[in-house]
């Protein structure tokens, strides 16, 4: 879907883990898995909803702008830095 690199946070496993990665992307990160994992289901579920509470519309809001955080140009990461300052 144009999202580099491709994430799915419910299927993504990896062998290194949490062990690659600094404390602060281990702290954000898991915040944003929830998140990514609550948006798509809403987003499921939205399309045949017709009138969305505030609180729905919020989370789905915020799943978009973190969907669009991640996608990076091909050969262009993100340094740490900016992972963090993103999140």
């Amino acid at each position: 879907a144009g999202i580099r690199p491709a994430i799915n946070a419910g299927l993504s496993v990896s062998r290194v883990g949490g062990a690659a990665q600094t404390k602060i992307i281990k702290k954000l990160g898991g915040g944003i898995r929830l998140a990514l994992a609550q948006y798509r289901e809403l987003a499921a579920f939205s399309q045949f909803a017709s009138d969305l509470d505030d609180a729905t519309r919020k989370q789905l809001e915020r799943g978009k702008r973190v969907t669009e955080l991640m996608k990076q140009g091909q050969y262009q990461p993100m340094s740490v830095a900016e992972m963090a300052a993103s999140l």
